[in-house]
């Protein structure tokens, strides 16, 4: 049977060969397939013969002949079928005593012996030098960053590995100035390069740019190359230490990389394919702690961010950096190895960016504001819900009449495009939900607004300059951001009230904070623009809903995806069992205060989802049915999937993170939760289904408006 080209193991085709080159040094195992698999030695002699076919969940693999194989032999057979296989995830041996268990292997229930794909791709000392031990100590400060002690720079090559789509080899290797600074000299003055790295010069500029790196602990320098012919640099470093560190909350072993291709002739695919992947799998065998690995490209890369996000790397925010205007990319550990995004030509990864470089030097202006898709922005009227009170605002022209229906008196706004600022018109004082609603109109009115001057007539609210309403910004001048203003809890949470302080309890083997008590009521009530309606969240009345959810769990839509169809006492007994745990509360969405949805929110630390990624103590997640079918679709997801996250986020100043944790198969869902700024981090098996990870950052949320819909 031959060997496919994709991901069916029976496909018909050419038969390639592999050449697995274990980085220990031992000589290279030819592996050819045509029916049998055949693995030859470098001196061209038969080493052993193995028969696979395809199985549930992966593939069964037979040694022919009475001879033991060697470990090697197991191993240049197992690359093979991985890299070529990428849906399989486990090979399956007969253990007849000649294998024994390999120290890579597990013992499958039915006793043969196992080889898992994420675990095979980690193995030390394969495809790169193993690393070295684990040094405890911690290092000195850098600029005031604490961090741990690293290990000595790398001598030679680190990481080697067979193309098979290619027939080459690529290997990365430590950089040696004096035998690369005319090639690194030479890339640095290729015109596209210099446009974006911005270190175009002589000879002595880049030998001394070299003698700097050498001298960096945090960054090694390495040369990318195939079958020994250089064709691109690469700067590894610790994120810690560097200057995304502040921006990304890097971990202690978390890396980074730049790159630059400096030979024209091996830009784009498939070369892209082939070490694209490679310097990720290098850097997290390197060092066996790197959870994750950190980039940063150009916002307008379009072409580079596809391509790694092909190599499972997740955009979750935007940056500024001195130099330019970045996405922030991040690549799980667990995602890496779950996907394992080794290509074939058939299968290449999107088309490589133009230069393929993700370190320019270029500044950039601030992104254009997300564009509503329903074009709401003209509209004369909006609302907002201070401290829990009505504020009807009407706009004429530029001009804002705001008043409050339970009493207060009105006041007038100037809107100035020109400066930008908001600017009061009448002389009596300004209470503070008067301008919080007077802001949030303001913001609304002009989305594209991140930062606007205050003009007050009398002395501004001194709760509203402690809470990071009103900013001093210099010359007696008053300055109101965006990202703060909608996190201020008043404006949308009607019983706004602190915090409770952190005391660890231990539950069911899981140490987590003492939970608040569950909230009673309307908790969240927001104006939608784009539909003119407001919208809420509140606490589930168990005898005043449960017809209701009684109906919509027995809905044929609902039950398919949640699986609780049943009686009224069945339903009756699964809000009680909510109720007594303290982890998770329900709530019922509305819609100008009429029922459509069902939302169940929980603290993820003490969640199922807990062992599938390291939740942190405040970390939130949820759960909805949408039970009235005039209410599916587009328009009303817009206004409930950005206010549950908004929701969440305000209830506790401390998350930082909100999970889900949808069907992995669910693809609306899905494609609803990225346009809302969820990054899909990895898939995983729970007892009842295939579900997808998924992750909204704080910092994303409020720096990129995500409380607005965005455009398709």
């Amino acid at each position: 049977m031959p060997m496919s080209t994709g991901g069916n193991p029976a496909a018909s085709g050419p038969a390639p060969i592999f050449v697995a080159q274990p980085h220990s040094g031992t000589p290279a195992l030819r592996v050819s397939g045509d029916g049998p698999w055949l693995v030859v030695s470098a001196a061209g002699r038969p080493s052993s013969r193995w028969h696979w076919r395809p199985e549930r969940g992966g593939l069964a693999l037979v040694c022919e002949g009475d001879g033991a194989p060697a470990d090697d032999d197991l191993l240049a057979v197992a690359e093979a079928l991985f890299a070529q296989h990428r849906d399989v995830d486990c090979l399956r041996l007969a253990d007849d005593g000649r294998l024994g268990l390999p120290r890579w292997a597990r013992r499958a229930d039915d006793g043969r012996i196992a080889l898992d794909r994420a675990d095979f791709w980690q193995q030390p000392g394969r495809w790169a030098a193993a690393p070295p031990p684990p040094a405890t100590a911690a290092g000195p400060a850098t600029a005031g960053r604490h961090h741990p002690r690293r290990p000595a720079k790398p001598r030679g090559i680190v990481y080697r590995r067979h193309i098979p789509w290619l027939g080459q080899q690529l290997t990365l290797r430590a950089l040696d100035p004096e035998r690369d600074l005319a090639d690194f000299h030479r890339w640095m003055n290729d015109p596209l390069v210099a446009h974006f790295w911005r270190e175009a010069g002589e000879l002595a500029a880049h030998r001394a740019y070299l003698d700097g790196l050498a001298a960096d602990p945090h960054a090694i320098a390495l040369v990318l190359s195939l079958d020994d012919r250089p064709f691109g640099y690469v700067e590894a470093y610790w994120a810690s230490e560097d200057r995304i560190g502040p921006l990304c909350d890097a971990g202690d072993h978390d890396r980074g990389w730049h790159v630059l291709i400096g030979e024209p002739g091996l830009r784009g695919r498939p070369w892209l394919t082939a070490w694209m992947p490679s310097v990720a799998h290098y850097l997290f065998l390197d060092e066996p702690r790197t959870r994750r690995l950190v980039i940063e490209p150009r916002i307008d890369n379009d072409r580079m961010v596809r391509s790694l996000e092909r190599c499972g790397y997740v955009f979750v925010k935007e940056i500024q950096l001195p130099h330019k205007r970045a996405r922030l990319g991040v690549l799980d550990r667990d995602r890496f190895f779950d996907r394992c995004p080794w290509q074939w030509p058939d299968d290449p990864l999107a088309a490589p960016p133009t230069p393929t470089v993700s370190r320019p030097g270029v500044p950039m202006t601030s992104p254009a504001s997300p564009v509503d898709p329903l074009d709401w922005q003209g509209l004369a009227d909006f609302a907002s819900h201070a401290d829990g009170r009505r504020h009807d605002i009407a706009r004429d022209g530029n001009a804002l009449h705001l008043g409050a229906r339970a009493g207060g008196e009105p006041t007038r706004w100037h809107l100035d495009d020109a400066t930008p600022a908001l600017a009061a018109v009448t002389d009596a004082p300004v209470s503070e939900a008067g301008l919080l609603a007077a802001l949030e109109a303001a913001f609304s009115f002009r989305p594209d607004w991140r930062e606007i001057d205050v003009r007050l007539r009398t002395p501004a609210p001194d709760w509203c300059r402690r809470a990071g309403v009103l900013l001093d910004a210099g010359a007696g001048r008053l300055r109101a951001s965006r990202e703060l203003l909608f996190q201020q809890p008043r404006l949308w949470l009607p019983d706004a009230g602190p915090c409770m302080p952190p005391q660890q309890r231990l539950d069911a083997g899981r140490r987590h904070p003492r939970r608040p008590p569950k909230p009673c009521g309307v908790v969240y009530r927001r104006h939608i623009p784009w539909l003119g309606r407001d919208f809420s969240f509140r606490m589930v009345e168990p005898e005043r809903d449960l017809p209701m959810l009684h109906r919509w769990l027995n809905d044929p839509e609902v039950a398919r995806v949640w699986q609780e169809q049943g009686d009224l006492d069945r339903h009756r007994a699964y809000l009680d069992s909510i109720a007594a745990d303290p982890h998770i509360y329900s709530m019922i969405a509305s819609l100008d205060d009429q029922p459509f949805g069902y939302f169940e929110v929980y603290w993820a630390k003490e969640n199922r989802i807990a062992p599938f990624y390291d939740a942190a103590d405040h970390d939130r997640g949820w759960h909805v049915l949408i039970g009235e079918p005039a209410f599916r679709g587009k328009a009303c997801a817009t206004a409930w999937l950005t206010s549950i996250s908004h929701y969440l986020f305000l209830d506790d100043p401390r998350t930082s993170r909100v999970v889900g944790e949808p069907r992995a198969d669910h693809a609306r869902q899905i494609r609803n939760l990225d346009r809302s700024g969820y990054a899909k981090v990895k898939e995983f098996d729970f007892p009842h289904k295939r579900a997808l990870l998924v992750m909204l950052l704080r910092e994303r949320f409020f720096a990129d408006a995500l409380w607005w819909p965005r455009a398709d």
